[in-house]
């Protein structure tokens, strides 16, 4: 197990990953920034200083231009998603899990393998794949670990 990130330094990280990072309410979710889905990204800089100034912010990631989320709820999802799994020929492509203690999983994946980044585009916000395992796309967002709310307090899992 590793020392979990403060929100300003996995805020840095997830911008150098390639994710649109969003600030949101300290210890509740959402909703983000007004203009949030029309505003251009933060630079790596601009992230650095907003979690600098306001250290207690959670930290959002929005989805689309070639990211996106699968959202993995509680022990019928779980089940779904080994199932998934299991029909895929048991393989998962290597990303970033983020785990909850309140049963959920979110796996945040930057795809850019036809190299036009608008493969999440082809991906429906809000799909449901199966019970329990929705996806988060264009237009959507995840409220990203280590971030606190009421009922949500994910940690990284790798």
């Amino acid at each position: 197990m590793f020392d979990q990130p403060t929100l300003g330094e996995a805020a840095i990280v997830y911008a150098r990953q390639g994710f649109r990072v969003l600030p949101l309410p300290p210890l509740r979710e959402g909703p983000p920034p007004i203009g949030w889905n029309s505003n251009p990204p933060m630079t790596v800089d601009e992230v650095a200083a907003h979690w600098l100034a306001n250290p207690t912010d959670n930290v959002g990631l929005a989805m689309g231009d070639g990211t996106f989320a699968i959202v993995v709820e509680g022990a019928e999802g779980c089940e779904n998603m080994d199932t998934l799994q299991a029909q895929l020929g048991g393989m998962r492509p290597p990303t970033m899990m983020i785990e909850s203690p309140n049963g959920f999983q979110l796996l945040y994946f930057v795809s850019d393998w036809c190299g036009c980044c608008a493969c999440s585009k082809l991906i429906e916000n809000n799909f449901s794949i199966a019970p329990g395992i929705e996806v988060r796309s264009d237009g959507g967002f995840v409220v990203a670990a280590p971030s606190r709310t009421s009922n949500y307090r994910g940690r990284h899992a790798n």
